[in-house]
């Protein structure tokens, strides 16, 4: 990887500062052994670490640092995460990141608002909204979205493949009735497509953990198994 090429991949994936509403000193003081080094990494590498600082660790500057310590006298750097305790803590952390990351891009649930936004919001244990913004941004390129995470108050607004920071002014504009229409009609629908011989709760609860259901409409509202259950 050339140093052009790092550049342009650190800025588009670990520079996104106004989606961290916390202050990350990404590189030690002595950033240009660590550009140096960095050039030396592989992209699954780069997304290792860029994973990890989406995790808000609060002991990121910490394992960074140390992680630049052991592989700044290598060349080429040679990575085993389950050598070293810190590194395998890095590891993980990036591992759920991913897996969280991976489940959103399934459960997100965009409505539609009046002022032909389509608005998506979730309560996510990482810091993902950069990921998935540029994720839904290329699937659904003409189509205006904002995505909420209420737990940082972080919006991101994206329109013809393109990610912008967002700042809410006022309250979220109403359903539009076509939403509410749609929505009614797609939680009946996943109520009667359900077959009772099939219905498998600890499954569906591994599937859709029970933490980010207030967020998903089919899961919305109250005694939906109950509901469900009464069908039989």
């Amino acid at each position: 990887m050339t140093e052009k090429e790092l550049l342009i991949y650190l800025k588009k994936f670990l520079f996104h500062t106004q989606f961290f509403p916390k202050q990350l000193e990404i590189l030690p003081q002595d950033s240009s052994i660590s550009l140096d080094v960095l050039s030396q990494l592989d992209r699954n590498t780069l997304k290792i670490i860029y994973y990890y600082l989406l995790s808000e660790d609060k002991r990121s500057n910490e394992c960074l640092r140390h992680f630049f310590y052991l592989i700044k006298n290598q060349n080429p750097p040679s990575i085993n995460y389950l050598a070293d305790s810190t590194l395998e803590r890095i590891y993980i952390k990036a591992r759920q990141v991913s897996r969280e990351i991976h489940r959103m891009k399934g459960l997100l649930r965009f409505r539609e608002v009046y002022g032909g936004y389509l608005y998506a919001k979730f309560k996510p244990d990482n810091n993902i909204i950069l990921p998935l913004a540029l994720y839904f941004s290329n699937r659904m390129r003409t189509e205006r979205i904002l995505i909420h995470d209420i737990r940082r108050n972080i919006v991101a607004f994206c329109y013809k493949d393109r990610v912008y920071p967002a700042k809410l002014m006022d309250q979220i504009p109403s359903f539009t009735e076509d939403e509410k229409v749609f929505s009614k009609l797609w939680n009946e629908y996943f109520a009667k497509i359900a077959i009772k011989e099939r219905l498998n709760i600890k499954i569906q609860k591994q599937k859709v953990p029970l933490k980010y259901r207030n967020f998903v409409i089919e899961f919305m509202g109250d005694n939906f198994h109950e509901k469900l259950y009464n069908r039989f």
